[in-house]
């Protein structure tokens, strides 16, 4: 088909706005020649039709939606351009800026969903500027539906479109009028996506602001959870050294020793520092003392921790440093005799 042309296309489109196609192939599974689009997953979107305009049909009870304010608006023109310029820079049209297609993620994240299907199922070459044209009528309408809580303008009646604008007019700022004026002009007077940014103006840098700050919290989680892998990768050290089971055998009496003398004996009494800390006489826990102490262990800080065992007749002053040294020789050693276990196991 003419379509497959553009296939090379579409398939290096990677923009934020944008369900990225990675590959389209044909397949006989389903007893006829179906074409598979294999895309993006995005768990828990749901289109701009059941967020805006079909809230009544997952719950009777809910009441109809207040119409959607302003700076939501342009947060969702700011995402639906860009998106199209993406595609329209590329000689591309989405062909289908429906409300079923759109897709949103979080609080107001946008997506064109399903891009190239309509452009590779389409079997001729269309008027790629026609339908880049149309492409904006559609997201015109699609803004106007959504300024008058309505889905009634996505049917392109004029007489609904003209009372709807009136509507737009009385309730909207003037560079929203104008912006949705602009969109759906007919089809033959050009326009460009480009032409609706002194429309937009400074709501862009908003909407800028808003990208970045997101970045930078979602970034700060990201470290956290570095932070507790890297101390998840300490604990599972610590309970591979403390929790050794007894092996029956000929090395049995090795591994009842194992946490008995040495190192390991070390390991041992830190385990005991770091959860079974005693207070006036009364069991003491806190989350702190435990993640502070093992950062300290995890960079080997020379500050030094004093150490007692379990009966409280061993007592020793030792860096952190120290125990970081004790803790990666103990575990490199069991590692060793695990991997030597294994290929004597296998030999046999």
């Amino acid at each position: 088909m003419d379509g497959y042309k553009n296939l090379q296309k579409w398939t290096s489109i990677r923009t934020a706005n944008i369900v990225s196609l990675h590959t389209v192939f044909t397949i006989k599974a389903f007893g006829d020649q179906s074409i598979m689009f294999v895309y993006d997953f995005h768990p828990a979107a749901e289109t701009l039709m059941q967020r805006h305009f079909m809230q009544g049909f997952y719950n009777k009870k809910r009441q109809q939606q207040n119409p959607i304010n302003e700076p939501l608006i342009w947060t969702y023109i700011v995402q639906l351009t860009a998106a199209l310029r993406a595609l329209h820079s590329k000689d591309l049209a989405y062909r289908q800026m429906y409300p079923t297609n759109i897709l949103i993620s979080g609080k107001s994240r946008l997506r064109l969903n399903y891009p190239a299907i309509s452009d590779i199922l389409s079997g001729n070459a269309e008027d790629v500027l026609r339908c880049q044209q149309e492409d904006l009528i559609h997201l015109g309408r699609v803004i106007l539906g959504l300024c008058v809580n309505s889905s009634q303008p996505f049917q392109g009646d004029q007489q609904i479109i003209a009372q709807c604008m009136d509507m737009v007019r009385k309730n909207y700022s003037v560079d929203l009028f104008n912006l949705i004026t602009y969109l759906l002009q007919p089809l033959q007077k050009r326009r460009t996506v480009d032409a609706l940014m002194p429309m937009i103006g400074a709501r862009f840098y908003t909407q800028l602001d808003s990208a970045y700050l997101w970045g930078d919290m979602i970034e700060g989680e990201l470290e956290k959870e570095v932070e507790n892998g890297r101390l998840f990768r300490l604990m599972c050290k610590l309970g591979s050294v403390n929790e050794r089971p007894h092996i029956a055998g000929s090395v049995s009496n090795h591994d009842q020793s194992w946490a008995e003398s040495g190192d390991r004996f070390l390991i041992r009494m830190f385990r005991a520092y770091l959860f079974r800390q005693v207070q006036d006489g009364q069991s003491w826990l806190e989350l702190s003392h435990i993640v502070a102490a093992l950062n300290k262990l995890d960079v080997g800080s020379e500050e030094k921790v004093m150490l007692q065992s379990q009966d409280e007749q061993n007592v020793i002053l030792v860096t952190y440093k120290d125990l970081k040294k004790a803790l990666s020789k103990c575990f490199n050693d069991l590692y060793l005799q695990n991997a030597k276990d294994q290929r004597g196991h296998n030999m046999l």
